[in-house]
């Protein structure tokens, strides 16, 4: 059987840290660490979020190099069936 008791709480719930104690009388300390939507909540305030230019920019970006991939590995999907053709006949 164990007893969990808190020991200690840091500011902002950021950090709790917990005694347990066995049957034995052994005690060992855990960190216990902050729930996943505060600790996500806080890395958003941390992100430094692009103005809409650079935004509008840089999706169009992608956009072309995304067809320009497109087309290249179209173009060497032809060459590469018409060869094949060429050698299966």
């Amino acid at each position: 059987m164990q007893i969990l008791q808190i020991t200690h709480i840091a500011q902002r719930n950021e950090v709790v840290v917990w005694k347990e104690v066995n049957v034995m009388g052994e005690t060992k300390e855990k960190a216990r660490k902050p729930g996943r939507f505060k600790s996500l909540q806080a890395e958003f305030k941390k992100v430094v979020w692009p103005d809409k230019m650079t935004l509008a920019k840089q999706t169009t970006a992608v956009v072309i190099i995304t067809v320009l991939i497109g087309v290249i590995i179209t173009i060497a999907d032809i060459f590469l069936k018409y060869g094949i053709d060429l050698l299966v006949r």
